[in-house]
C-alpha cells in the first residue's frame, strides 16, 4: 500500500508507504459471485506491507478499507472494482503482488 504522491497510478521510487490501512481477505465460497466469509484481516506495517499466513488454495478477494482523505490511484487488477483485487492462491504459491496505491485528496 502506497501513497501514490504524484497520482499516476504507478510506484515509483521514493513514494512511501501507508502504514495502518485495513486490508481483509475474502472468499466466495459458493461461487455465486457475492463475497460471503472473512477469512482474515490484517493492517499494514510502517513500510505499507501486510501479509496473510497459511492461506489455502483457492479464490480470493483482497479488500482495503481506504484510508480517510484518500482516492485510489490503482490497484493489481484495475480501479473497476474500487479497493478490491481478485487473488488465485495455487498450492506452495506466496502471491506478493496484490498492492494499491492511494493519493490526497485535495482539499476543497
Amino acid at each position: 500500500m502506497i501513497d501514490d504522491l504524484n497520482g499516476n497510478g504507478t510506484e515509483e521510487a521514493g513514494e512511501p508507504g501507508i502504514a495502518g490501512v485495513t486490508v481483509e481477505l475474502w472468499e466466495d465460497t459458493d461461487d455465486d459471485g457475492v463475497l460471503d466469509t472473512l477469512v482474515a484481516t490484517t493492517t499494514t506495517d510502517s513500510e505499507g506491507n501486510y501479509t496473510f499466513e497459511d492461506v489455502p488454495p483457492g479464490d480470493y478477494t483482497v479488500a482495503v478499507v481506504p484510508p480517510a482523505g484518500m482516492d485510489q490511484t490503482y490497484d493489481e487488477d484495475g480501479l473497476a472494482t474500487a479497493n478490491t483485487t481478485d487473488v488465485i492462491v495455487t498450492p506452495g504459491e506466496e502471491y506478493v503482488t496484490a498492492d494499491f496505491g492511494y493519493n490526497w485528496v485535495p482539499p476543497a
